[in-house]
């Protein structure tokens, strides 16, 4: 027999489960097999059924009463009722640095792969937001900063676009975490957070006074002055996630390199070289989904790396290194004394 909890939203129904034989007698030291067939109906809740299938009445005893009582020879049944995936949703996530004042736009593809239109209204949603011991954190920015333009349904076979446009306020700072709901109608979808993308940014700002570092030369000579960006065009300690879009900085990193002496007379720094090192996938680890392949090609740039080499002679002594960085969140410097 079938027994079903008495309590839960979902419940399993008797005429899903067929046990064959119904009843037998097995004789002593003997087997008996037993066939247990799930038919599911098409209108069924998607989500996890729960039973147990008795073969005897004989109840496990306990000390209190259970409104659920066990039974000796039983086993539980689990059913996970699902349907594939009707809608298919490219970028699941958007990471990276926004700068203070700002205006950005992503883009979020959906595809509907059913043969039905799928209702869509796309809202922000509180589910991402930030929590620390003394309750909810507050924002770099807050939702009203966020404009959704998206269509209200996606036909059969058809690709829509939701677009986002962030304006960064002028006295932002500090990080923001967020999501936005898609608000897809799809009978697979099997929880609140299956169509959200997630948006996660730091703000930041660009500086106005220079970074300096002073240090000691004990020889007079030549020394040589290495600085670098940080990887994904300026995105310090964010490395994205699979399958997201990152907030990149679009323009090149640049560097405001000043060199002055004991006496703060400014030396001559001449540029040597630069390099710019980059990094590609080949659409690896979900970066771009097999429906979007040939549309978008399996390259994708990961990040950019620029390194400007300066050299100049310097009087032994105190010197002091003046650094004004553009369009980059973090750099690393390297100085370097002698040929």
């Amino acid at each position: 027999m079938l027994l079903t909890a008495p309590y839960g939203e979902f419940v399993m129904e008797n005429e899903w489960i067929t046990v064959t034989p119904e009843a037998a007698d097995i004789q002593p030291d003997g087997i008996q097999k037993f066939t247990v067939k799930a038919s599911i109906p098409k209108d069924a809740s998607i989500c996890y059924y729960n039973a147990q299938v008795a073969f005897t009445d004989e109840v496990i005893p306990t000390p209190f009463p259970q409104p659920f009582p066990d039974y000796f020879n039983s086993f539980r049944l689990s059913i996970d009722v699902w349907t594939p995936p009707i809608v298919q949703i490219q970028k699941p996530y958007i990471t990276g640095q926004l700068e203070a004042g700002e205006e950005r736009d992503f883009k979020i593809k959906v595809k509907n792969t059913g043969d039905k239109a799928v209702p869509m209204a796309p809202k922000m949603s509180q589910q991402d937001m930030m929590y620390s011991p003394y309750g909810t954190m507050q924002g770099a920015f807050t939702d009203d900063a966020i404009t959704i333009t998206a269509p209200k349904e996606i036909a059969p076979g058809q690709t829509v676009e939701v677009n986002i446009h962030i304006s960064v306020p002028e006295d932002a700072s500090g990080n923001y975490n967020g999501a936005l709901d898609l608000g897809i109608e799809d009978p697979s979808i099997r929880d609140e957070w299956a169509d959200l993308v997630r948006m996660d940014f730091g703000v930041w700002k660009q500086p106005k006074e220079p970074f300096v570092k002073a240090f000691t030369t004990q020889d007079a000579g030549p020394i040589t002055i290495e600085i670098s960006s940080n990887m994904l065009n300026g995105i310090f300690g964010y490395i994205g996630y699979p399958g997201g879009q990152e907030a990149n900085v679009d323009k090149t990193p640049s560097f405001k390199v000043d060199l002055t002496d004991a006496d703060n007379k400014a030396l001559s720094l001449k540029k040597t070289k630069t390099v710019i090192k980059g990094g590609v996938s080949l659409g690896g680890m979900g970066v771009v989904p097999p429906w979007e392949v040939d549309s978008e090609g399996i390259y994708k740039e990961m990040g950019t790396l620029y390194t400007e080499t300066y050299t100049v002679d310097v009087p032994a002594g105190n010197l002091k290194l003046g650094i004004l960085p553009q369009n980059t969140q973090g750099f690393e410097y390297t100085i370097t004394t002698g040929d």
